[in-house]
């Protein structure tokens, strides 16, 4: 007769490699096996939790205290609401917290009414100003100065995110003092300003009196949107930033870094026009990738005179065309891409999209389908390529039809681009096709020659594949 298989007889090691590979609720259904197998289990439950009502906040604080699993918490996440019971399950929480001695990472989210009541909290600000929680990543949405006078003290964090509220009185004293305590820890770094209808002073990233701070040696990523920007301020206080973006909100100052070495570990940089003009002297070798999401039609040239001094691999680029004034020899579309594409020769990868009335709708289809793309110079190793209209005017059903995919057009784009391996056009997001190149290849091994397949949606293809060279 076969032995029988209990739980029990697993040793430590074997019971923690079986118990690695299983998500929360197959652990809940093994912990039904028998006695041992929830002892076992208990522990692995409050390692990673993540809690998103106040309910479920009491529970497991109680669950920890009857089980005494504190020591067992490895990483916290807090998404809470502003309710009147929060205060009440606070010193709970807290009790819990001062127990979690291998506690790695505190995340909390909400709004600045609850957080406050959190951070704020006496025993809580105890807890994280003394650095017993090591609150790596904090988010916060809407707060005001009171929000960032609560965490003044707050220290050691790697990722911090604020949605900052409409003020008349912007606190980037305070701001700058949080980032300050964590120069030494920060890696990554979002700000957002959200302005009230009547209006209200800005938030400001620059430079005085009472907003210096130590140069943050680990951050690497910046994120900033609708804020007054001084990009010297940013380049001093960030000297290894290696990911920079700045929405078309930001009214950026950049008289400071014009001609100067700046940000020379940038890879990837999502920025309006003036500061990748800014930029083209400053000889940034490490760039990779940019984003520019609205180009006028009128700017083009001199986007792609600032192109030509970027090393770049990916390029995605958003243009506002139009087709006003005296009749031309080519479309704008295609006039956009003979300027843009010769000045990146090393690209790889390009994501073209075209906001455009009237005619340009027209001139898009055309360029897709009837084989202008054999018109360009385009670069000897690009492998990936996406063209999509936004049509602000004319009717969908106008234009859906000549969005059908075509295995001809596919060819075209192919047989111009010998280096392609992936194509895809859309309109609105929604009417989509996309071809695939397939080498195809003998029983004995050897290439054959090329298989153009096409479908009728977006492949499920990450562009980031063919960024690099393969081998």
């Amino acid at each position: 007769m076969a032995p029988t298989f209990t739980f029990p007889a697993l040793n430590a090691d074997c019971t923690a490699l079986i118990l690695d590979w299983l998500d929360k609720q197959s652990l809940l259904v093994a912990a039904c096996l028998c006695r041992g197998a929830c002892q076992a289990i208990r522990p692995r439950l409050v390692r990673n939790v993540s809690i998103t009502q106040l309910g479920k906040l009491m529970h497991f604080c109680h669950f920890v205290f009857a089980h005494k699993l504190a020591s067992s918490i490895h990483a916290v996440t807090l998404r809470v609401l502003p309710g009147p019971h929060l205060n009440r399950y606070l010193g709970s929480f807290c009790d819990v917290l001062e127990m979690a001695c291998n506690l790695r990472s505190f995340v909390v989210y909400g709004s600045t009414q609850a957080l406050i009541s959190i951070t704020g909290s006496p025993r809580v600000a105890v807890l994280v100003a003394g650095g017993t929680i090591p609150l790596t990543k904090l988010e916060m949405e809407g707060i005001d100065p009171s929000g960032l006078h609560a965490l003044r003290t707050v220290r050691g964090l790697s990722c911090l995110a604020f949605s900052f509220a409409p003020s008349w009185n912007p606190g980037l004293g305070q701001l700058t003092r949080i980032i300050q305590n964590s120069s030494d820890t920060l890696t990554e770094i979002t700000l957002r300003a959200v302005y009230a209808m009547g209006g209200g002073a800005r938030w400001t990233l620059k430079a005085n009196a009472g907003t210096s701070f130590a140069p943050c040696a680990k951050m690497r990523r910046l994120s900033v949107q609708d804020m007054d920007v001084e990009i010297s301020f940013l380049a001093s206080g960030f000297p290894r930033l290696e990911h920079l973006a700045l929405d078309h909100g930001c009214l950026m100052d950049t008289t400071g870094i014009l001609g100067e070495p700046v940000c020379p570990n940038l890879k990837s940089l999502n920025c309006p026009l003036e500061l990748v003009s800014a930029l083209r002297n400053s000889n940034i070798s490490n760039l990779r990738r940019l984003s520019m999401d609205s180009i006028p039609e009128d700017q083009v040239a001199c986007f792609a005179d600032a192109l030509a001094c970027f090393p770049l691999r990916r390029l995605y680029l958003g243009a506002f065309l139009h087709r006003d004034g005296p009749p031309r020899d080519i479309s704008p579309v295609q006039d956009l891409l003979a300027h843009i594409v010769p000045s990146v020769p090393g690209l790889r990868v390009m994501e073209v999209k075209v906001y455009g009335i009237l005619h340009v709708n027209i001139d898009f289809c055309e360029f897709v389908h009837l084989g202008y793309v054999s018109t360009i110079s385009w670069p000897k190793d690009i492998k990936y390529m996406s063209m999509s209209l936004v049509d602000l005017s004319s009717p969908y059903d106008r234009l859906a039809p000549l969005f059908i995919p075509s295995h001809e057009s596919g060819l075209r784009w192919f047989h111009a681009i010998p280096s392609l391996e992936y194509f895809e056009y859309t309109l609105n997001d929604s009417t989509a096709a996309s071809f695939v190149r397939r080498l195809t290849s003998e029983a004995d091994g050897t290439a054959h020659g090329d298989e153009i397949e096409c479908f009728s949606h977006i492949g499920d293809v990450d562009p980031t594949q063919y960024e690099d060279l393969r081998g």
